[in-house]
């Protein structure tokens, strides 16, 4: 496939040392397909840039194909989600584009990956969509980085909370709104599970997630687990594997743990508490625990956790 004119007058001065980066990095990889990535990603970027910070984004885009076709990033017979989503959303990130493309194309590779792995391909689409929106605030990689943060634990990555409250807390109110639809956050756990923004009174303790499951079927235990509290921290475990369980308004998630150890107490010493009677689908629970205005409830029949929390009241 002849390669667009822009980027054959880009890569002609650089052949060699080119081609032995494709040697050194990308050996493995069909010259055909990474000829094909050229022409469908990388040719239109490079059209659209200002003259005089080709070299550099080409360079970049060059390493990312290296890279990123050996991970599933980059397609070798189609452009990938990633591609696509690439492809509208670098110009928007300015002057982070323009003057550390080599950086920014890594770090939204790696964002992009991880969410994807994660929590899906939809999930990521919209995290590099809404990075790329809220890239006029961030005139640092660092700021960029913090947004990322902050942007992973809005899709879905309920673990990264605190460290993203952290973040959050220096952002400029406007930015704040970009991400949250809320120019402020209330961080006060007890209303973890409550839309950013919402002052409205908390309802009754319902069930807001489940978590776990079977391990035949893709879940995290191989027997109906337990859950205990320490300080913050909720954790479960069926005897074989302890896991720490995170949950908000944003997400649920379940994430190995290897440096606390849960103590599995025998069912029939279990007394389920009053607190129980108006939630029958967990009559004759056998463990709960609570923790940083979450509850956590197993039953002697389910892999699953039942994690309880409070939402706000319908207006």
């Amino acid at each position: 496939m002849p390669v667009n004119a822009k980027i054959r007058a880009l890569l002609e001065p650089r052949r060699d040392a080119l081609n032995l980066r494709f040697q050194r990095l990308g050996r493995d990889l069909p010259p055909n397909a990474f000829l094909d990535y050229l022409e469908r990603t990388v040719a239109p970027l490079i059209e659209r840039m200002e003259d005089g910070v080709g070299e550099a984004a080409l360079l970049a885009l060059f390493d990312l194909g290296l890279v990123g076709m050996r991970h599933g990033l980059v397609g070798e017979r189609e452009a990938t989600a990633f591609e696509r989503s690439l492809s509208g959303a670098l110009s928007r990130f300015g002057v982070l584009w323009r003057s550390a493309p080599q950086q920014l194309v890594r770090a939204v590779g790696n964002g992009f990956a991880r969410i994807e792995h994660e929590l899906g391909e939809p999930s990521a689409v919209w995290w590099l969509d809404t990075l790329a929106a809220a890239a006029p605030w961030c005139v640092t990689r660092e700021a960029l980085l913090d947004v990322g943060l902050v942007l992973g634990w809005r899709a879905g990555l309920a673990e990264a909370r605190d460290a993203a409250l952290a973040r959050a807390s220096t952002m400029a109110p406007d930015l704040v709104s970009q991400i949250f639809g809320s120019p402020a956050i209330d961080a006060r756990t007890e209303r973890r599970f409550c839309a950013p923004g919402s002052t409205r009174a908390l309802g009754d303790l319902e069930i807001v997630a489940r978590l776990g499951g079977f391990a035949g079927f893709g879940g995290a235990f191989l027997a109906p687990p337990r859950v205990a509290a320490t300080g913050d921290r909720l954790l479960a475990s069926d005897g074989n594997v302890v896991v720490e369980l995170h949950a908000d308004v944003f997400g649920a998630r379940v994430r190995p743990v290897h440096d606390v150890a849960v103590e599995v107490s025998a069912a029939e010493a279990y007394v389920a508490p009053a607190m129980l009677d108006a939630l029958p689908e967990l009559r004759g629970a056998t463990s709960l625990a609570t923790a940083a205005s979450m509850t956590a409830v197993t039953l002697g029949d389910s892999h699953l956790v039942f994690i309880l929390g409070r939402k706000e009241v319908a207006a």
